[in-house]
């Protein structure tokens, strides 16, 4: 009989969701004759404030300098015990009626959370349903997280770096409940691909062999100055394609369509939602992006200089600074200083950047997570 497992994220950023999806890929590729994994998006299908508030607040704090300010003093406050449990014990309130159907409903064997929103309204209902089913944490922010990751002391954590599993140790995670594991993304950017297939990308995607490629790629929908970085790009001679990928942003897409429109000298080419994220970073020269964990180890793992130009205080600040103190990318909230250097980094063949990213000899942790998954 096969088991069951039930996956929860949710959409805030493309992060959580692609995590969880390269696990599920994981398990359906080796273990399909005795595992199911139930992908939840939890807020897919559930209307409510809380809703409302955690995406569109969390895609205004992408966009609007007042809401990032909220939502980073949100953060701040979630750092004291005290706001972190009162900011815990209102989400479970809001969910737990919601949660408790669909346990009945899936009976699983095992509960995955890839979002701390929904820990703590799952293990109240699993005291209420009297199941004893492991729930396993993944924290998917490698360095620096919020308090509200770590409240729940008797359950399965893994991290994806040793200051995580300090971070843990400091809030009281009993040691033997923490395992370090490298980052879960998709096995396929273990794999560059050849001077020939890169070609062959090219020429699919409609792009001239002999140019350099600027990938402009957010996670998830929100793309923050992403049309003003647009219209500086517009502005300079610079002799290579932009690829922006705008995702669901209707908003953003039809910005960028207005550009492409008034400036026809600009090598602009324009995507939606996609799948094929990987051919793009494979032929680009760099990638313009900002802090989220499974797309900045898919461009390292593909030896692509990451450009970042803004981030999450306080969230996203530890981030940052390991691709800035390990030398393998670059920060520059200036988007005009951030180009120049982008111009500058063109004419380098071998640079210092690819160097340091090859010697932090990088390894995929999908397949060790699912594995231990599955032992437990």
């Amino acid at each position: 009989m096969k088991q069951k497992y039930l996956f929860f994220y949710l959409m805030t950023g493309g992060g959580h969701a692609s995590t969880a999806k390269a696990v599920e890929k994981y398990f359906q590729k080796n273990h399909s004759d005795t595992i199911d994994v139930v992908l939840v998006d939890w807020f897919k299908n559930f209307d409510s404030i809380v809703k409302n508030i955690v995406l569109d607040g969390y895609a205004q704090a992408q966009s609007k300098s007042y809401a990032k300010l909220a939502y980073e003093f949100l953060y701040l406050i979630n750092k004291s015990y005290l706001g972190a449990k009162i900011s815990q014990l209102t989400l479970s309130i809001s969910l737990m009626s919601h949660l408790k159907k669909l346990i009945q409903q899936e009976r699983p064997d095992k509960i995955v959370v890839f979002h701390f929103f929904l820990i703590r309204p799952l293990l109240k209902i699993l005291k209420i349903l009297k199941l004893n089913i492991p729930i396993i944490t993944v924290v998917t922010d490698p360095f620096t997280t919020s308090r509200l990751r770590f409240l729940e002391k008797n359950m399965e954590y893994m991290v994806y770096s040793d200051s995580m599993k300090a971070y843990a140790l400091e809030n009281w995670i009993p040691e033997n409940n923490i395992t370090v594991f490298p980052a879960i993304i998709d096995e396929k950017f273990a794999t560059k691909i050849s001077p020939m297939e890169t070609e062959n990308i090219k020429k699919r995607l409609w792009f001239l062999l002999d140019k350099k490629v600027i990938l402009l790629l957010w996670s998830g929908d929100w793309f923050p100055k992403g049309e003003l970085f647009l219209k500086h790009l517009s502005k300079i001679n610079i002799d290579a394609y932009i690829a922006i990928v705008c995702w669901r942003n209707i908003r953003l897409l039809a910005a960028a369509e207005k550009i492409q429109k008034e400036n026809p000298h600009l090598h602009l080419k324009i995507y939606g939602f996609i799948d094929f994220v990987y051919d793009l970073i494979n032929i680009s020269d760099v990638v313009v992006t900002k802090w989220w964990p499974a797309g900045i180890f898919e461009i390292l793992m593909l030896d692509k200089i990451p450009l970042i130009h803004t981030y999450m205080w306080e969230q996203e600040k530890w981030n940052v600074e390991f691709i800035v103190q390990n030398n393998v990318g670059v920060y520059q909230k200036d988007i005009k200083k951030l180009i120049e250097f982008m111009k500058e980094l063109f004419n380098w063949n071998d640079s210092v950047y690819q160097k340091n990213i090859k010697k932090l000899e990088l390894r995929i942790g999908t397949s060790e997570i699912a594995e231990h998954i599955r032992k437990i």
